[in-house]
């Protein structure tokens, strides 16, 4: 089990078929891990890019007030995946958007104001944006300085961690995709809500632990249906696999080892009974 970068997962990816051991990566969402670089013993528990990208294109995209998109990415594979998966599919879904500015920064970037200032240049409605941890944090906090006030749509802006450490309401109306965030009102979203709380002892399943919890359940399910302990039978038991979590249903897909999901768009708020 492994929930950091997609430059790292990528790497760790490619010595598993040598010791034939199964690999969840958790929170890495390169297209390449389930695409390029795909072997069988390799279990992606949440989304690809493509997963996060298409739901923040479909709820946007439909939005009259949103039609100029610049993009502001970390200059690695996923960055990269992000921008291009990004513009497929809102050009798609809203053939009159327009991608008005598209830029790839260093990751670790200490500093964004040569990017905002074309953004501010270029009209954008909104900035979309890949980036995770500081880079989130300095984008955000440093396009409100500078005056940016259109909405940030993140697609892991959904990281609780990033959004408490600003220090102001930076982040107020942007916009966050993850698989799974507290505050869905469905009886199964509640039910998990609250016993991860309890048992827990005060945590709510957010981000990364979300992606702990369900990369550990799934396999457990696999391992269940599997009867075993065994590699090969748990990779079979695995496949097409599905589980009734706090979305709906999720299938892993049989032929890439793609977990299939509802997604959730949310938006930065003040104030929640989760987070102040």
């Amino acid at each position: 089990f492994q929930a950091s970068s997609s430059a790292v997962a990528l790497a760790i990816s490619q010595a598993m078929p040598r010791y034939k051991k199964i690999y969840v990566p958790m929170a890495s969402f390169a297209m390449d891990l389930t695409g390029k670089h795909f072997h069988p013993y390799l279990f992606r528990t949440d989304a690809n890019v493509a997963i996060l990208t298409k739901p923040m294109a479909l709820y946007l995209g439909k939005r009259k007030e949103f039609k100029k998109v610049y993009m502001i990415n970390q200059d690695y594979s996923y960055g990269h995946d992000v921008a291009n998966c990004y513009e497929k599919f809102i050009k798609e879904i809203a053939p009159d958007s327009q991608i008005v500015g598209k830029d790839f920064h260093p990751m670790f970037n200490k500093d964004f104001g040569p990017y905002i200032s074309k953004v501010k240049a270029s009209g954008a409605d909104y900035v979309l944006s890949g980036n995770w941890g500081t880079d989130l944090i300095q984008l955000i906090i440093q396009a409100r300085s500078l005056g940016l006030k259109i909405p940030v749509a993140g697609i892991l802006q959904a990281d609780i961690n990033a959004l408490a450490a600003m220090p102001g309401e930076e982040a107020l109306g942007n916009f966050g995709v993850a698989s799974f965030l507290p505050g869905l009102d469905t009886p199964e979203a509640r039910k998990l809500e609250e016993s991860f709380y309890e048992k827990s002892g005060g945590t709510w399943p957010v981000e990364q632990i979300w992606y702990a919890y369900k990369g550990m359940i799934l396999y457990a399910e696999a391992v269940k249906k599997a009867g075993s302990f065994d590699v090969e039978k748990i990779i079979k038991a695995f496949e097409g696999m599905k589980w009734n979590g706090p979305t709906g249903t999720v299938t892993m897909r049989a032929k890439d080892h793609q977990l299939m999901q509802p997604m959730i768009v949310a938006q930065v708020v003040k104030k929640t009974k989760y987070y102040d």
